[in-house]
């Protein structure tokens, strides 16, 4: 991976339907690490030899294709980088789900759910966050050829 912070601006397309995101990547730095808990999360992941990229900014049109598309590219890409584990910033209800249905863990199990200046509604109150990963080297290239 490089040494500088860096992103990608990934998109896929099914129809007229669009799902995209952006997909930060670097040694020292993530958006998810404005966060002091966060921040010590992913230290930890790095000082056990990880190499994390955060997911961020997710759109989509609903259209269940365009998610699997955008999927497999954010997999793809993060596995040229280097990339060892995909983090992400999701709601709690969010992160139940993406565990489930993407085999996502979350990484504060036992904290209850965290505030986070960058996600706030409309009327600029914190919103509740989970920090949540996938970690690559648990997703097969049978699973994948699924997506």
């Amino acid at each position: 991976m490089k040494d500088d912070v860096a992103y990608d601006v990934l998109c896929a397309h099914s129809g007229e339907s669009a799902a995209k995101l952006v997909l930060w990547f670097g040694e020292t730095w993530l958006p998810a690490e404005t966060n002091p808990v966060y921040a010590a999360a992913i230290r930890a992941l790095r000082d056990a030899g990880r190499r994390p990229v955060q997911a961020a900014n997710f759109r989509g049109t609903g259209s269940a294709s365009a998610v699997r598309q955008l999927f497999r590219a954010v997999l793809s890409r993060a596995d040229a980088l280097g990339a060892t584990d995909i983090l992400t910033i999701v709601s709690p209800d969010d992160a139940r789900a993406y565990c489930a249905i993407w085999g996502f863990e979350d990484l504060l199990p036992d904290t209850p759910d965290g505030t986070w200046v960058l996600a706030r509604d409309i009327l600029g109150k914190e919103l509740q966050t989970r920090l949540i990963r996938l970690r690559l080297d648990d997703v097969p290239a049978v699973r994948r050829a699924r997506l």
